[in-house]
C-alpha cells in the first residue's frame, strides 16, 4: 500500500534494502532508487585461467607491467593466501580484493566475497550490493570468520 494516496505502491523487493545513497556524497545520481529482484544463483561461467583455459595476464613477462619486485612478489602471496582462505567459505565463488584509501592515511586491503551462482552481484556494483542485499544472520557471519581464520593458520 502507498504511504500516501499520491505516491505509487512500492514493488515487493524480496527483503532486499535500499541503502541511503542519497545520504553518500559520492553517489552520483538524486532521487531514489529501488533495488532489482535477485534472480536465482545461476550456473558460473569458465574464465580466464580455470580449467584449460589460459589467463592472460599470467603470460605476460615482467616487461609488460609498471612495477615487479620482491615485495611486490610478498604482497601478492599475501592477497592469495586471503582470498584462499576466503574462498574455503562454503559457497564463496568470487572475492574481490580493494584497496580504498579515503578514510586513513594507510594501506587497508578489503576483501569482498560473492556468493556462487549470484553472478548478477558481480563486477563494480558489489559493494553496492553488499548494502542491498539482507545482512547475513551473526551466526553465519562468525562461522564464516571461524573458516576464514582456520584457513589462514593452516
Amino acid at each position: 500500500m502507498p504511504e500516501h494516496a499520491h505516491d505509487s505502491p512500492r514493488p515487493d523487493t524480496g527483503g532486499l534494502r535500499t541503502p541511503p545513497v542519497e545520504d553518500w556524497d559520492s553517489w552520483p545520481f538524486v532521487g531514489t532508487v529501488t533495488p532489482k529482484t535477485l534472480r536465482p544463483p545461476e550456473p558460473e561461467p569458465d574464465r580466464d585461467g580455470e580449467g584449460v583455459r589460459p589467463c592472460a595476464a599470467c603470460s605476460k613477462g615482467d616487461d609488460a607491467y609498471i612495477w615487479t619486485d620482491e615485495l611486490l612478489a610478498e604482497m601478492g602471496i599475501m592477497l592469495a593466501r586471503v582470498e584462499r582462505a576466503v574462498l574455503a567459505v562454503e559457497c564463496v565463488e568470487r572475492v574481490h580484493i580493494l584497496r580504498y584509501g579515503e578514510g586513513s592515511a594507510h594501506l587497508h586491503w578489503w576483501f569482498m566475497a560473492r556468493q556462487t551462482g549470484v553472478r548478477q552481484t558481480a563486477s563494480g556494483f558489489a559493494m553496492i550490493w553488499d548494502d542491498v542485499l539482507p545482512p547475513t544472520p551473526e551466526d553465519v557471519h562468525r562461522a564464516s570468520i571461524e573458516t576464514v581464520v582456520a584457513a589462514m593458520n593452516r
